[in-house]
Parts: structure tokens; sequence; C-alpha cells
């Protein structure tokens, strides 16, 4: 499901709480009006039932989609200067592949190197590439870990001898094996 498509889905639910909570004040106002105090009653706990599921609803609404699309929304609206979508992958043939553990880590190179970040967007991965001569560095942003982007694939496939990867342990923050740059 595309971004529009999640947000027009979560609208639509708003939409229906917001119009469930007028009916029910209508309710209330019409059975005050007929001093049906008993109903009022009923329906004065269906509304506080009502907003309570509607307030938990809009703070769980926040879908994985909906926070992976918002995010690279974010990187692509901040880094638009330095970015550039491709429409296909890169060929890598020949190529030393560079897989960086951290999208930040990137950008500090692309600081260096003065290139500018490509990007291969997909349904529910988008991956970032620099290129630097023969060194192509990539970064990929997921949905979430169970997802497959089709670097995965070309890095199954390509020569053990040409993938070099850079990580960035979580414990510490420091980088591994990270290539020195031209300056």
């Amino acid at each position: 499901m595309n971004k529009e498509g999640v947000e027009m889905s979560r609208n639509f639910y708003i939409v229906v709480f917001i119009i469930n909570i007028v009916v029910e004040l209508s309710i209330i106002f019409v059975l005050l009006f007929y001093k049906l105090y008993i109903y009022i009653l009923f329906f004065i706990v269906l509304l506080f039932i009502t907003i309570n599921v509607f307030i938990n609803y809009c703070k769980s609404s926040s879908s994985e989609e909906l926070s992976y699309l918002n995010y690279l929304n974010h990187i692509k609206k901040s880094f638009y200067s330095i970015l550039v979508r491709i429409n296909s992958l890169l060929d890598i043939t020949d190529k030393n592949l560079i897989n960086v553990y951290d999208l930040e880590d990137l950008l500090d190179m692309q600081l260096k190197l003065k290139n500018p970040i490509l990007y291969y967007e997909e349904e529910k991965s988008c991956t970032f590439f620099l290129v630097s001569g023969n060194d192509i560095y990539s970064s990929v942003l997921r949905m979430n870990d169970d997802i497959s982007a089709s670097i995965d694939k070309l890095y199954q496939n390509i020569n053990i001898s040409n993938f070099r990867k850079i990580a960035t342990t979580k414990e510490h923050d420091n980088q591994i094996d990270l290539p020195k740059l031209k300056s």
C-alpha cells in the first residue's frame, strides 16, 4: 500500500469516529429534550468509550509503513540537493560494493567525497548509493528487518572478494573497517 492509501485509510477511520461522536452527541441532546435520563446515561458512557477508543486509535495508528514513508520523505526533503533518484539498480560489475550500516555514515562520506547520493526506491525499501571511482557505498532503508531489497540479491550473487562490509556497532557507535577517503 502506498502512502496515499495508508493516509486515506487512517483518515477514513478518523472521519468515522468523528461522525460517531457527533451522532452520539445528537442523540444525547434529543434524549435531554424528551427527558429520558436513563438513556442519556447510557449514551454518555458510550460517548466516553468512543472518545477513548478514538484517542487510542490516533496514538497507535502511525503504522510501520506510514512511519517508514514519513522518514523516507523526511530524508528526501532534507537532503534533496544531494539526492538523485535512479530508475534501476546500478551496474556493479567489477566494482567494490561496500555496505554501509547506517545512512548517517553514508551522508558523512558524501560530505567528504562531494558526490551525489543516488537512491533506488522500492515499495518497502530504499537503497542509497554513493559512487566513488571503483567503490560503490550502499545503505538500505527498510520498512522492517523482514523486508528484502533488490540489492540483497546482488549481495548474494557478487564475488566475495569484491565485497567489504562497513558496520557500525549499535552499542559503541564505532566505525569498523572504514576505508580512508581521499581529501
